[in-house]
């Protein structure tokens, strides 16, 4: 499943930052919601999964969703320490989700 991939995608971004940093980013993607088109239900399971008050997401989102929040990630990176470091944190986490999505068959290309 394409979501399981990106929840572990972008969870291992997350876990490459600092927790002070990987708090900004989450601030900075909960900021971005009004961007989303996305329903309530939605929204609240990606709220709480980026409060860390779930480990997984129980609903499928849609492609363009999951780039649009991998991208609001990206763009915190770069304001908290640089283009550099983020697309060297990025490269990290493609590189650390690429076993799966090949097992699930999922291009990891499709997030970015």
């Amino acid at each position: 499943d394409t979501t399981v991939v990106f929840v572990h995608f972008l969870d291992n971004l997350l876990k490459s930052l600092a927790d002070k940093e990987a708090l900004g980013v989450r601030i900075y993607i909960l900021n971005q919601f009004p961007l989303l088109r996305l329903d309530e239900l939605r929204k609240a399971f990606l709220r709480d999964w980026l409060d860390k008050k779930s480990t997984k997401l129980p609903v499928s989102f849609e492609l363009p969703i999951m780039r649009q929040l991998i991208n609001f990630a990206y763009v915190a990176i770069c304001e908290l320490m640089g283009p550099v470091k983020a697309d060297h944190l990025l490269s990290q986490a493609i590189k650390s989700s690429e076993e799966m999505a090949k097992q699930m068959e999922i291009p990891m290309h499709d997030f970015l």
